[in-house]
């Protein structure tokens, strides 16, 4: 990483921590944070953290803790903090680790496009929408986007690692960890499977090891249950409510069909790399819609894509300007109409019924697959030589 990368993380690190700091002081520890903390507390005190919602006396407000045990004891070090620096720090890092997964493929300066910077104050807003519940998606959304690149550069060990880690915090990642191990990278599994045996083994150290294994069977058991109840801003869930679960159920296993097909099919397939922006683009659009526990502060996880299709579409053609335009509406509908910038009097986007951030999602998703399709197999089929458009085949022809 090169000093220019470091100076541009620090200054959108502070520009956003900022704006976001003074709510995390006024509030201190929210429901999620304390779920957090009670759950390192269980954890090192060899109970349970997944059996029952965790609770404790002095905070009338905690969940259900639905994380690995690696992250219940690494939280243990933000529970040593008095509750206002603790929300701070937490929010922090989650910011840091953001930018640094943002700016490892897009570098900003003084002649970046205005259109460019639009989406970067998009993305800003959509990540305090989660900064302010204090989730740890900014934390996992950096690290997936740094394994990413990484894996894009061909740093397999690095990315592998990384990807596996944020698996191991939560599961949203697993699908691309899984998916890039199909084109047997040895570097890349080694350090994958070392990253997740590691993430295993460690707590047992410090809580047992008898103890670790029972702790993983019960949150595996916990995400096995959570995935069967009702969902928040999946597809399928937006469709019950719109009164057609029919339909909702044929979008949910057609987003995961097409999904599964345009990211394992290219790498699968494909000799060379396929289009990491459009294949990401479709990874991520594709879990946020099909995840049955997607909600409002998950949709983070796509915030980056803003940035980065943004920056493809900064052409002077004709579609790249509607492509300009349409990233915009999407960008309204997911992240704007829920800031304060958009007044509640004329529309709720919040509302069940409209659920604007599952319809902008859909909307996006289905022009950014068309276009990976597109590429990916019609062009492809364009492009091939025959005796008519390929010299040197009809040289070899007579």
């Amino acid at each position: 990483m090169t000093k220019r990368y470091w100076v541009q993380v620090l200054l959108l690190t502070l520009v956003t921590f900022a704006c976001v700091a003074p709510k995390t002081y006024k509030t201190g520890l929210l429901i999620v944070s304390r779920t957090y903390s009670l759950a390192s507390d269980h954890l090192l005190s060899g109970v349970s953290p997944y059996k029952e919602r965790l609770h404790d006396t002095k905070w009338l407000e905690t969940d259900w803790f639905k994380y690995s045990p690696l992250l219940a004891l690494g939280y243990t070090v933000m529970t040593w903090l008095p509750g206002k620096a603790h929300a701070l720090l937490w929010v922090f890092i989650n910011v840091l680790f953001f930018w640094m997964g943002v700016s490892a493929w897009v570098r900003l300066d003084r002649k970046t496009s205005p259109w460019l910077w639009f989406a970067v104050i998009v993305a800003s807003c959509e990540l305090n929408i989660s900064l302010v519940h204090q989730q740890i998606n900014g934390l996992l959304c950096g690290m997936t986007f740094l394994g990413m690149a990484a894996y894009q550069r061909h740093a397999y060990g690095y990315a592998g690692s990384l990807l596996a880690l944020a698996t191991n915090f939560k599961i949203i990642p697993l699908p691309l960890l899984g998916t890039l191990g199909l084109q047997m990278r040895r570097q890349y599994l080694f350090y994958a499977v070392l990253t997740l045996a590691l993430a295993f083994v460690i707590p047992g150290f410090f809580i047992g090891f008898d103890t670790n294994l029972q702790f993983h069977l019960d949150w595996m058991q916990l995400l096995a249950k959570d995935i069967h109840t009702q969902g928040i801003a999946d597809i399928q869930s937006l469709m019950e409510r719109l009164g057609a679960p029919t339909l909702g159920a044929f979008l949910r296993w057609s987003v995961l069909f097409v999904t599964a097909g345009l990211m394992i099919i290219p790498v699968l397939l494909k000799k060379e790399d396929p289009d990491w922006v459009l294949w990401l683009s479709t990874a991520l659009l594709g879990i946020t819609l099909w995840n049955p526990r997607s909600e409002s502060p998950t949709f983070v996880i796509v915030a980056p894509l803003y940035i980065l299709l943004m920056q493809r579409w900064l052409g002077s053609t004709a579609w790249e300007k509607l492509g300009r335009c349409f990233l915009v509406v999407c960008s309204f509908l997911i992240t704007i109409s829920f800031t304060d910038i958009w007044p509640r009097t004329l529309w709720d986007p919040g509302s069940p019924v409209c659920a604007a951030k599952t319809i902008g999602t859909l909307m996006l998703f289905v022009v950014v697959t068309t276009l990976y399709f597109r590429d990916l197999f019609l062009r492809q089929a364009q492009e091939q030589p025959n005796e008519f458009s390929h010299p040197r085949m009809v040289i070899e022809a007579s």
